[in-house]
């Protein structure tokens, strides 16, 4: 059997925009997918790469009350994103290469660019919004002719419109943290079924119960962190797919989007919160430290006829007596140090050390 794997679309923007949000999709998702966004393999050093940012950085901080601050700032990210592609593929998802992302107009339904921008802002009278279909930028300070070294992503309300039908065509849940930017409503009766999106719910109201506030992970230390618990997330995605189940039971065809999100919040608070608080009762229960352990024993061995004993002799029983309390300690921590890893739940328990 494979092995669980959550897998959601990016709807927002082409990039998360703040670090905050990239940790939280990190420890959320497997991987994320962003279609039509393309980040070059080759073509450029990081010293160039450096040398670019560090320019668009000086741009958006003098330009940062202008309309250029934001696609200088997504820019600077897209950048960010270049840097760790090698190191955080298996996480950070583009499916597309750079020839196919210039196709990205092809791929939308008529009229679905404009259907997110009216969810977004009301129609106006004689008004046409304008929207650009993509960006594209070299990483290096001079501009190249050939697609290597190059980064292409579609603009504002595209690559939405994009990242709807790319969702739809995969069967994959899609995940809006912009509370501005507007979406079509889902029949969460139509996701019924939907193993990937109802597991991906649960898994989202398991991570905010958890982390009321969401600590600011830069890409290394995310990554050492999913690196780190990976032994633990395969428990903790079947007990996410066991839920999943009960999630569906509780969903009503016909239901909008919010039932599953309701829904969601009640399984965790019923069934994975109760696990947790039994979990970090028994992580913070003390053992017994060896030292007094060693009391009883002590009190027998010390006895009048201990001192009658002949001297190597006390000892070598006194010396036995300690060791094999010691052993029998250290046998009781690990032990226990077992049971917690086992836990489904023990992911959970780490992740709340974040935020510490």
């Amino acid at each position: 059997m494979d092995d669980p794997i959550l897998e959601a679309v990016y709807y927002s923007h082409p990039f998360p925009r703040s670090s905050e949000a990239l940790t939280l999709l990190g420890l959320i998702f497997d991987k994320i997918h962003f279609p039509y966004v393309s980040l070059p393999d080759e073509g450029y050093s990081f010293e160039e790469l450096d040398e670019r940012r560090a320019k668009l950085i000086n741009l958006f901080e003098k330009e940062a009350h202008k309309p250029i601050g934001q696609n200088t700032l997504t820019m600077i990210i897209a950048l960010d994103f270049t840097h760790w592609k090698q190191w955080a593929n298996e996480f950070l998802y583009f499916p597309h290469s750079f020839k196919d992302s210039l196709k990205v107009g092809e791929s939308i339904p008529a009229g679905a660019t404009e259907e997110v921008y009216n969810l977004t802002f009301p129609p106006r009278k004689n008004f046409e919004p304008y929207f650009d279909t993509f960006r594209t930028f070299s990483v290096s300070p001079e501009p190249r002719q050939s697609d290597s070294g190059n980064i292409i992503y579609p603009g504002d309300y595209v690559y939405s419109a994009a990242a709807l039908n790319y969702a739809a065509q995969k069967g994959l849940p899609i995940i809006n943290d912009e509370p501005m930017l507007g979406m079509p409503k889902l029949d969460a009766g139509s996701l019924k079924h939907n193993t990937s999106a109802l597991a991906s719910a649960l898994a989202v109201e398991c991570i905010q119960f958890v982390l009321p506030s969401i600590p600011k992970l830069d890409f290394s230390e995310l990554l050492d962190f999913r690196d780190e618990m990976k032994p633990h997330v395969k428990r903790f995605r079947l007990a996410i797919l066991r839920m999943a189940k009960t999630l569906s039971q509780h969903i009503e065809d016909g239901a909008e989007a919010e039932a599953i999100s309701n829904a969601a919040k009640f399984i965790v608070e019923t069934e994975v919160q109760p696990l947790l608080i039994e979990l970090r009762e028994f992580a913070e229960s003390e053992n017994r430290p060896w030292h007094k352990q060693l009391i009883l024993p002590l009190r027998n061995l010390l006895r009048p006829q201990f001192w009658m004993m002949p001297e190597q002799a006390a000892l070598a029983q006194l010396g036995d007596k300690y060791f094999s309390l010691l052993t029998d300690h250290e046998l009781s921590v690990t032990e226990k140090d077992k049971q917690l890893r086992r836990s489904p739940m023990y992911y959970l328990l780490e992740m709340q050390k974040l935020s510490r």
